[in-house]
């Protein structure tokens, strides 16, 4: 049975639901997983010490205990698979009829990257392991928001720069939003059922799952929590 360790802001709240129904079933026979997470860019606190991620906070300390199920620090001994997700990483776009250059490639995603809590975790995590790590990033907004519309084919030209990129640097992959959560398969918008009752992630606190206020756009509900986890396994089996 594999051990994953999931790290993350908020965005987590959608997978970590899914997988208490998701690790009764078939779909979570291989795998056993622990969450780490906090909501907005606490996790930043975190720094590598030896084989562990450990923080001073006292919030995220009991966030990371509440989310976990009593642990504090993350200790890379004790799984084999890392994943960050969400934690401000934003999907990466090109134009797929432009030409760049390595140069340009390179600093645009450099640019995408930082001051993310997703860089800052995986530069901590690549300190203290040399095992798999992959990221997630936030979800693509709905068709509701004023965001330029981007292609599927510009966001998979993007996320394989991205990926030579990670795995040049870093030795790490991020895996795509699978295109079932999309409102239109040609089209970078996630499809706006799966906004219906989002809720906010558990960390211990009195609004603990709540509901999102409905103009939020970005938390996604259980339902994709369950397809992103889904996804997730299909590409550890390949």
């Amino acid at each position: 049975m594999k051990k994953i360790c999931i790290l993350g802001n908020s965005h987590v709240g959608s997978l970590k639901r899914a997988w208490d129904e998701l690790k009764q079933s078939s779909v979570g026979k291989d795998f056993e997983i622990t969450f780490f997470a906090e909501r907005g860019d606490l996790l930043k606190s975190l720094t590598a010490d030896n084989k562990m991620l450990v923080t001073d906070n006292m919030r995220v300390k009991q966030s990371l205990a509440f989310t976990s199920g009593g642990v504090s620090h993350v200790n890379t001994n004790e799984y084999d698979i890392f994943l960050i997700y969400g934690s401000q990483l934003l999907p990466f776009w090109l134009y797929d009829d432009a030409f760049y250059s390595l140069e340009f490639i390179e600093r645009s995603i450099q640019e995408h990257l930082e001051g993310s809590q997703a860089k800052h975790l995986l530069t901590e995590l690549r300190k203290a392991t040399n095992k798999e790590i992959f990221l997630g990033h936030d979800p693509m907004l709905t068709q509701k928001s004023s965001c330029p519309q981007y292609t599927v084919k510009n966001y998979n030209v993007g996320m394989e720069k991205l990926n030579s990129y990670l795995a040049k640097n870093y030795n790490a992959k991020a895996i795509k939003q699978s295109e079932i959560t999309l409102e239109n398969k040609n089209i970078c918008e996630t499809d706006i059922a799966y906004l219906k009752n989002s809720r906010r992630l558990a960390i211990g606190f009195n609004n603990d799952n709540e509901i999102h206020p409905k103009d939020d756009l970005q938390h996604m509900n259980d339902d994709f929590g369950s397809i992103w986890i889904s996804n997730f396994f299909e590409k550890l089996y390949l």
